[in-house]
């Protein structure tokens, strides 16, 4: 079990690696402080940038089930599209696509409706909406032998997944989910695809 968790570490790309240590360091921060102070901060201070930014740092605290599901989740998704599809060897355009779904989320987040405080759940849910409705969309996932689930549909199945470790967090999901869409639209056209298509 331990070499197959090393063998899996050693495999993963450098900026999932990157985001591995990140989201475990804070992980283990939110554990030794009370999640609802941290969480207190992040509600009542949604409209600052600095904070907003900080929000896609925090799944919670690595003691709780919500968290190693957003961690583990974030870990597939992110090392399958740095590594097997369009950004294979490509870690600037992969870096750029991040990115650029950052700045997609804040913006949409700026829409009353859908201001929000846990940009965490976005990321991920716009990671994987790429991943399974952008670069494979043609595949399916298979949970057991007899349970299969085509990728074009699996970001319902992992919403309502996710809803029973968390609150029901529709804006979050929405938002990662368009952000995932808008980003999909935005690499297709000419300007993007000529300038950031060689990198």
């Amino acid at each position: 079990m331990v070499m197959y968790i090393e063998k899996w570490f050693a495999e993963l790309p450098r900026i999932t690696t990157g985001f591995f240590f990140i989201y475990l360091t804070t992980g283990i921060i939110a554990a030794f402080w009370p999640s609802y102070a941290i969480e207190y901060y992040l509600v009542h201070h949604h409209k600052s940038f600095s904070v907003r930014l900080m929000s896609f740092l925090y799944f919670g605290e690595c003691l709780s089930v919500g968290y190693w599901y957003e961690f583990i989740l974030f870990l597939i998704y992110s090392k399958s599209l740095e590594e097997e599809y369009s950004y294979h060897y490509r870690r600037a355009y992969y870096f750029f696509c991040l990115l650029l779904g950052v700045v997609i989320i804040l913006l949409l987040t700026m829409l009353k409706p859908l201001e929000t405080y846990l940009l965490s759940e976005s990321f991920v849910f716009y990671i994987v909406f790429l991943y399974n409705n952008s670069k494979n969309p043609n595949g399916t996932t298979v949970f057991l032998p007899v349970l299969w689930i085509d990728n074009k549909y699996m970001i319902i199945v992992l919403i309502f997944i996710n809803a029973l470790f968390r609150p029901f967090l529709w804006a979050e999901y929405l938002i990662g989910i368009v952000a995932g869409f808008l980003f999909m639209k935005l690499e297709r056209k000419p300007f993007i695809r000529d300038s950031f298509g060689r990198i």
